[in-house]
């Protein structure tokens, strides 16, 4: 090989164990992250949950029973293309 691609040749060589580090660094993280189990919650939490969820429910109800529905419009295109 030349002398003016030894270089070159280094500079590609770290830039690829860099990726390869970066890569495992991610599979690592992913790994630990799919590890880990949720804890248990505490009985405060599930009360939360269910009020939280019953509000939500609740809301929609209420949106849905006082929501105006749209009027018919009582003038059509068609009305004056008729006359």
């Amino acid at each position: 090989m030349n002398e003016l691609w030894l270089p070159n040749l280094e500079f590609i060589v770290a830039e690829n164990r860099a990726d390869f580090r970066r890569e495992m660094e991610k599979i690592r993280l992913e790994h630990e992250a799919l590890s880990t189990k949720p804890g248990k919650r505490h009985w405060l939490d599930n009360r939360v949950l269910d009020f939280s969820a019953w509000i939500t429910k609740t809301g929609l109800h209420l949106r849905q029973r006082y929501e105006e529905t749209e009027s018919v419009p009582r003038w059509y295109q068609s009305f004056k293309l008729a006359r």
